[in-house]
C-alpha cells in the first residue's frame, strides 16, 4: 500500500486540486476539483470543509479531518487532524454523505 501525503498523491496542493486557502472564498460544489480525486475516485477528500470522523480525542472532543476552504495546505495532508466540540456549530465544519453507486 502506498502512503500518500494528500488524497491525490504527493503533489503540493494548489487551487486545481482542492478548495483551500481561500481559493473560492467559501465552500464549493461537490465535484469541483476532479484533479484532486483519490486513486479510488473519491472526490473532495481534502479542502472545502473539515469533516467529522468517527474518532474521539476525549469524551467531549470529536476528530475532524480534511482541511477547509480557509485552511493552509498543511491541513489537507491525510495525516492531519483537528478536533472541536460537537455541540457547537462551526462555519468551516461539515460531514460527508456516502451512497453506493446506483442507489
Amino acid at each position: 500500500m502506498t502512503v500518500r501525503s494528500f488524497p491525490w498523491g504527493d503533489q503540493s496542493p494548489d487551487c486545481t486540486l482542492a478548495n483551500f486557502n481561500n481559493c473560492e472564498g467559501d465552500t464549493s460544489a461537490v465535484g469541483s476539483y476532479p484533479s484532486g480525486a483519490s486513486p479510488y475516485g473519491a472526490l473532495d477528500m481534502a479542502g472545502n470543509v473539515d469533516e467529522w470522523v468517527n474518532d474521539s480525542v476525549a469524551v467531549v472532543h470529536k476528530m475532524l479531518r480534511g482541511g477547509d476552504w480557509d485552511s493552509s495546505g498543511i491541513s489537507l495532508r491525510t495525516a492531519s487532524h483537528d478536533y472541536y466540540y460537537p455541540i457547537m456549530r462551526y462555519i468551516r465544519v461539515g460531514f460527508r454523505c456516502v451512497a453506493l453507486p446506483g442507489r
